[in-house]
């Protein structure tokens, strides 16, 4: 397929363990990339992902699909216009138990295959605070815990954010807790605030809750 000259783009949308090898190999054919997340499951294969892209000019995208999703882009606007002011604080959440669900394949479980809870799904909610954000992340504090044995590595992670303007953020990726998917959206300006699809602030006269 990678030698078919009427090919343009590549989706790769195989194991997490299976990106890197399948995106160079097509990076260096010369294809443009969409790639899964999580676009890979170690620094160093990102590293070998970006050098062949680079070296052939390629166009690439990973699938973070929520950046396109109307909440994120609303609140995105509204933080550009100035409506919250200066941000202050930014909170992101994949919440999803899929511990025990039958849709759940056995790679995922596997640490060498799935990588870790952030990589499964929590990058969602990395790729959501930052984007909401902004600006770049300059401190990074993480912590982990697990309540299964169903996954080899912990399946709940906390990551603790600070950005180079002063905000602070903070990412939780739980994939063990018992309940449906959740994506927990959360900032807090200085003049105004979202918590999901509620906003509060002075931008209708009167309003004095969410």
């Amino acid at each position: 397929a990678l030698k078919d000259p009427s090919l343009d783009i590549v989706g790769v949308f195989t194991p997490h363990h299976l990106h890197a090898p399948m995106a160079i190999a097509a990076a260096k054919a010369g294809k443009h990339l969409i790639v899964e997340k999580p676009l890979c499951i170690s620094l160093e294969e990102l590293r070998a992902i970006r050098a062949a892209a680079k070296a052939t000019g390629v166009k690439s995208i990973t699938g973070y699909v929520l950046r396109w999703n109307p909440l994120l882009k609303i609140i995105r606007h509204n933080i550009e216009a100035g409506t919250l002011g200066e941000v202050i604080f930014a909170e992101v959440d994949y919440l999803h138990g899929i511990v025990g669900k039958d849709y759940i394949h056995k790679w995922y479980r596997q640490r060498k295959t799935g990588g870790t809870s952030l990589l499964v799904g929590g990058c969602h909610a990395v790729d959501g605070i930052r984007f909401l954000v902004g600006k770049p992340v300059v401190e990074v504090t993480a912590y982990s815990t697990s309540r299964t044995r169903e996954l080899e590595y912990p399946g709940t992670e906390i990551v603790l954010l600070k950005f180079a303007d002063g905000s602070i953020g903070k990412v939780a990726s739980c994939l063990e807790c018992y309940g449906p998917y959740v994506f927990n959206v959360e900032v807090f300006g200085s003049r105004g605030k979202f918590r999901n699809n509620q906003f509060a602030g002075d931008l209708f006269a009167g309003q004095t809750a969410f």
